[in-house]
């Protein structure tokens, strides 16, 4: 589910991401039990309480950067932003209610995600610790001619640590830098996360 994307012109970041659901590469994602292997710096609210009770848009808005409530590019390039804090946030928390929030069944990339927290919440694991930081004077966003958006975030990541439920450790992930292009689409007054293709930069 990981790999490697270059740098595109804004112009071509339509043509990255052709096929919604894509994964790309698996660079970013490990086997069990050291499940995905991204993280990122905090998010800009306050991460939920581990529940079964799926998120509204409401309270999902309440949790992003006010940004991503607009109709706009700028409301696309926050909410990615936001899921690649989100994620890691979601590992250590072992909690996929936010991602899953996010996500529209047609991004396999969000899918394997939200398992991999799925998975850690059933087994008792969790991330310990590790970073995934978002270049963000290098992100790229377009509006294609259907009212979708296309942004490109280079994001570099460190070692990621997992432990189980006794605190041992449960493996780790090497660090690395990689180029997540995301396909959003507005569903009602969220956009959400369409398909992911992350390659190595």
């Amino acid at each position: 589910m990981t790999g490697t994307i270059r740098t595109l012109p804004p112009i071509l970041l339509a043509g990255a991401l052709a096929l919604a659901g894509c994964a790309g590469s698996d660079a970013i994602v490990t086997e069990s039990p050291s499940s995905t292997a991204a993280a990122a710096t905090a998010a800009a609210g306050a991460a939920p309480s581990p529940s079964a009770t799926a998120l509204t848009d409401d309270e999902l808005l309440a949790m992003m950067p006010a940004d991503a409530a607009r109709d706009d590019v700028a409301g696309a390039m926050a909410t990615a932003e936001y899921f690649v804090s989100a994620y890691p946030e979601a590992l250590m928390a072992a909690d996929a209610r936010v991602l899953r929030a996010m996500s529209l069944p047609t991004c396999s990339f969000c899918a394997d995600v939200v398992a991999d927290v799925d998975h850690l919440a059933e087994t008792g694991e969790r991330l310990s610790a590790g970073t995934l930081s978002p270049d963000l004077s290098q992100l790229q966003a377009v509006m294609d001619d259907d009212g979708h958006a296309h942004v490109q975030i280079p994001v570099s990541q460190s070692r990621f640590e997992y432990v189980d439920s006794a605190g041992r450790s449960a493996g780790s992930s090497d660090p690395g830098v990689f180029v997540m292009s995301f396909l959003l689409t507005r569903t009602d007054t969220v956009w959400r996360i369409n398909g992911v293709y992350v390659e190595d930069a």
